[in-house]
């Protein structure tokens, strides 16, 4: 193994906007790295609990903690790139945290693979109750393997391979994509991987080194937004420039087809058949995904009423089951 450096190679950026119960679980998981060259920088984005208070209780010369008003957390990343010391930004989200080996990994990554910019792990998904579970991507390998991913398209066709908490990127590469876009609520962070896909090489190691912590009040669609995401409005783009080969173009399709169900459902709760229509369109062509769109369909033609309450005992038997599977 390659000796390791003494100067500082990593800066760590956590945006923090109200979440005062979880951000000093976020900053110990980085001070108990096996790797410890890093400063930390955490953007507070105009927090209104106490927050930057506990940020502020752990003591490290490392730490910058920059505070800044509420400008989204596009805004908050992005701050703590110009910010940074060094030329390989790790995004840690301030809920989130990093198993102790991460950076270690990471840099090993980082010695083993010089032609990528970007460096990435599988992760944990904390469930309810604290059951971790490993997410799966695209990826026909085993637990532990590391290497250069032959497509990021093809690897977003289950789970993304990895999440914001995962992922350390070179500071040019996410400057020449322009950083995360900013005004955005939602995807932007996969609108930023799959930007930085497409003129850089990344490599991954397939063993989870980070764990997602999400709240269950976002696992439905119905908080799907009925706007265009970004990700898909940039990934339309993508299809229309022809800058894709044909198997990547069908492979974004199908994963855009997947974004756009999920809004139509939206849409078809919120009443909207006429949008949730022109949206389905869009889906038209996607053989795995005829019946899906051929029902949703059918719903635009009938009461919204009756489609809230299929969704509503649809629900609650999944919700019957699921407490069954426990029991049993």
């Amino acid at each position: 193994m390659m000796e390791k450096p003494s100067g500082v190679i990593f800066s760590v950026v956590i945006p923090l906007y109200n979440k005062e119960k979880h951000i000093q679980r976020a900053i110990n998981s980085v001070l108990f790295q096996t790797y410890q060259n890093f400063e930390l920088i955490i953007v507070d984005d105009g927090s209104t609990d106490g927050s930057f208070e506990a940020a502020s209780a752990i003591h490290d010369a490392r730490i910058r903690i920059i505070r800044q008003e509420n400008k989204g957390v596009s805004a908050a990343r992005n701050r703590g790139i110009l910010e940074a010391d060094t030329e390989w930004i790790a995004f840690l989200d301030a809920d989130d945290e990093w198993l102790p080996a991460f950076l270690e990994e990471i840099y090993e990554l980082m010695i083993a693979y010089p032609e990528c910019n970007v460096l990435a792990s599988a992760y944990l998904k904390s469930e309810e109750g604290g059951k971790l579970c490993v997410i799966q991507p695209s990826i026909s390998t085993e637990l532990g393997w590391s290497g250069v991913l032959e497509s990021y398209i093809a690897s977003i066709q289950a789970d993304t391979p990895f999440f914001p908490s995962s992922i350390v990127v070179r500071k040019s590469a996410l400057l020449e994509v322009g950083m995360f876009p900013d005004g955005i609520k939602l995807t932007e962070d996969l609108t930023t991987w799959l930007r930085l896909s497409l003129y850089n090489k990344i490599a991954y190691k397939f063993y989870p080194l980070a764990i997602y912590h999400r709240d269950a009040e976002n696992r439905s669609w119905l908080h799907f937004p009925e706007y265009e995401l970004e990700v898909v409005k940039v990934g339309k783009q993508l299809l229309a420039s022809g800058q894709l080969d044909e198997t990547e173009n069908k492979l974004l399709y199908a994963s855009l087809v997947r974004s756009e169900i999920g809004r139509a459902r939206a849409l078809i709760y919120a009443g909207k058949k006429k949008e949730a229509r022109e949206v389905l369109l869009f889906c038209k062509d996607s053989l795995n995904n005829t019946y899906t769109v051929k029902k949703l369909l059918q719903w635009t033609f009938s009461p919204t009423w009756l489609y809230r309450k299929f969704f509503s005992l649809k629900s609650r038997l999944k919700m019957l089951i699921a407490q069954l599977d426990r029991v049993t």
